[in-house]
């Protein structure tokens, strides 16, 4: 998981790293995808790239279902996340998938 963490800091979202952290569900069952997705956020919780990433694609999941409420509030984990100047790339996408939400 160290390597996905790496590949996620410098390729933010790469679809490959979201695809095996979700079990290779995405495509397949949205509700298993994010159930994989958020266990993988806790099991490696000290990689903070795997775990912004994580939370951005179930927020995305939740907002490719029109559950804009669900979508917004893993949006703002992410966007609300100040704990370090890392993850910027990831706190920018959740803030503009938030307005997004609001222009709905």
């Amino acid at each position: 998981m160290e390597h996905s963490d790496v590949i996620l800091q410098h390729r933010p979202m790469d679809d490959y790293i979201l695809h095996i952290l979700s079990g290779w569900q995405l495509d397949k069952d949205i509700s298993a995808a994010r159930a994989n997705l958020l266990m993988s956020a806790r099991s490696f919780s000290d990689l903070r790239f795997v775990v912004a990433a994580c939370l951005l694609k179930i927020g995305d999941l939740y907002s490719k279902e029109g559950d804009s409420r669900r979508a917004s509030s893993f949006y703002l984990m992410i966007a609300n996340d100040k704990s370090s100047d890392d993850i910027g790339p990831y706190r920018t996408i959740a803030e503009e998938r938030l307005r997004g939400l609001k222009e709905r």
